[in-house]
């Protein structure tokens, strides 16, 4: 009956992983096609209107004109078609300005070059003119020369003074004072526009508790799927190998265990029980699962304050010993044992509980009951005392623990693993990460969190700087370096950064102990992940690809020499 009741467990939990990963699919699908939209959006009203403007900067042909381009959208890409529609323009109005100067040039030089052809054509034609009429025409060679030479030197003076660069007078820079005018400058354009301001600050603080949450979810995961592996007390650990954690075990036969006391370096072994068994709240007379741990009461199995004081008293018949850390829905067992002996019923059979104790609840067990192998039996009549699920070895002092490990495994067969009390945690915290639905579910949506903070970032940084682009133009013909103007844009990534994660942080622990005490389960916020977070929105800010995107649109500009950024 007992391994039936599994295989109807394990029937169930692979209809549930079914259903999960056709869930999973389905959402996959669905996230699919929705980054399949936004492409196809992103294409038409971003990539492809770049991509016709590109393609006309390309064409452009000063002698040639061109129709201007017209898109109706007052977004900054509708911005960006109306600047280069004026670039066109004057660069058609320049053109024709030049067209015009050169044809008056050629006609300042014509008129004194035609004087002076026919004053020469008249000294070498005509043979008979007096030195009086030779000396007035050289004269007036001599006078439209002098004025054809002033001419030449006004335009070479013009071109000189208009194509000469002065000499840059270099001075020493300190870096703090140039990092300190951008950052500056950086603060005067965020609070410039306070509304924008609260809606960038309102973002990364969102995504800072997104990626918070998710971290603490999945953290939450591997503190309470271990939280049991690491009470353990003992140094090497007997589980079956077909045996997937300490929620879904394979009993296996005690003389394995038995055997295992012919090594010299054995001190003693404690076989333990564990069992799922529905608990009768005494209020409301509804039945919820939790974890019965079953172990011979002289031993000390599981590391727990206070276990001691009931280890007489769990040698009695029908007796247990309650986790006072279970949800809420067992009762409170702690105000019902002040007011006297408690009695309920635990798979149908009347049972004390003499005492509490701390464990901790977990995604495999609601709450947990610690109590006598001859009581575990009581509750779990189809189970036999030759069958147990894990076999704690105590080694004596000064053994070698590795080599004992592989003597056991050596000397069992391979229908058992032999873990260090290292490996059994691991064995654990690996089923809850790769087998078990949940830590697929949790990691794929920390990787999503993340994702999902990028884009948010990105999405900020790139309006901030969309905004801020007649600004940076302007510093950019004021002869500012592309280094300052990353420097303005790196100093407004770190304000950002730095003024988003605090509420964000804030926020993040009140959810973080909102959502212990409503699910029971720790959510540690360590100081380490308080830093890896501020590192990470600090990275996502900072270094966001859309800066690298500005600095390439920025170098183009210069090179176009266009008041606009592609």
């Amino acid at each position: 009956m007992y391994f039936l009741e599994i295989e109807r467990v394990r029937q169930w939990e692979q209809n549930s992983r079914e259903q999960l990963m056709l869930f999973l699919w389905l959402l996959l699908i669905l996230i699919a096609a929705i980054f399949a939209v936004l492409a196809v959006y992103f294409h038409f009203n971003i990539t492809r209107p770049i991509q016709i403007l590109n393609t006309r900067l390309k064409r452009i042909n000063i002698g040639h004109s061109f129709s201007s381009l017209y898109l109706k959208r007052t977004d900054e890409i509708g911005e960006l078609y109306h600047y280069f529609n004026e670039m066109q323009a004057r660069l058609h109005q320049a053109h024709r300005e030049q067209v015009d100067m050169i044809a008056a040039i050629a006609h300042d030089l014509k008129t004194p070059l035609t004087t002076i052809n026919g004053f020469v054509e008249l000294l070498t034609l005509q043979k008979d003119l007096s030195e009086s009429d030779k000396q007035e025409y050289y004269e007036l060679i001599l006078k439209k020369s002098k004025h054809m030479v002033d001419l030449i030197n006004y335009f070479s003076a013009f071109t000189r003074d208009e194509l000469t660069l002065e000499a840059i007078d270099k001075q020493p820079v300190l870096l703090t004072r140039q990092f300190y005018f951008a950052t500056h400058l950086a603060w005067r354009q965020l609070t410039h526009g306070r509304a924008k301001l609260a809606a960038a600050i309102l973002g990364v603080m969102f995504a800072c508790v997104l990626v918070f949450m998710q971290l603490g979810f999945l953290d939450s995961l591997n503190e309470s799927s271990t939280i049991i592996a690491k009470r353990f007390q003992g140094e090497l650990f007997l589980v079956h190998k077909q045996c997937q954690a300490l929620s879904a075990t394979v009993p296996f036969s005690r003389t394995k265990l038995q055997r295992v006391l012919a090594s010299p370096d054995v001190d003693s072994v404690v076989p333990v029980y564990i069992g799922e068994a529905q608990f009768n709240n005494l209020e409301t007379k509804v039945n919820r699962t939790l974890m019965v741990w079953g172990s011979e009461p002289t031993e000390t199995v599981l590391n727990l304050t206070g276990i001691e004081q009931f280890r007489a008293a769990l040698t009695r018949r029908d007796t247990a010993v309650f986790d006072e850390s279970s949800r809420p829905e067992f009762g409170d067992i702690a105000a019902l044992l002040k007011q006297g002996p408690v009695v309920t019923e635990i798979n149908d059979r009347k049972m004390e509980v003499i005492g509490t104790v701390r464990i901790g609840t977990s995604f495999a067990a609601d709450g947990n009951l610690i109590t006598s192998d001859q009581n575990f039996f009581r509750i779990f009549p189809s189970r036999h005392p030759s069958q147990i699920d894990v076999g704690v070895i105590r080694v004596k002092a000064n053994a070698n623990i590795g080599q004992l490990q592989q003597d056991l495994r050596l000397l069992l067969n391979d229908k058992v693993y032999v873990f260090t009390d290292k490996e059994f945690v691991n064995f654990e915290y690996q089923y809850w990460q790769s087998s078990a639905p949940l830590g697929f579910i949790f990691g794929f949506g920390t990787i999503m969190g993340l994702v999902v903070g990028l884009v948010i970032v990105y999405q900020i940084l790139f309006t901030d700087i969309s905004n801020h682009l007649k600004e940076f133009a302007t510093l950019k013909a004021m002869g500012y370096s592309n280094r300052y103007l990353l420097l303005v844009v790196f100093s407004s990534s770190l304000i950002l950064a730095i003024i988003g994660f605090i509420p964000g942080f804030l926020i993040s622990l009140g959810l973080y102990n909102l959502a212990e005490s409503f699910t029971f389960i720790p959510m540690p916020m360590p100081l380490t992940k308080v830093i890896n977070v501020f590192l990470m929105i600090l990275t996502m800010c900072v270094y966001n690809p859309n800066i690298l995107l500005w600095r390439n649109s920025c170098g183009s500009y210069q090179r176009q020499q266009v008041f606009v950024c592609i």
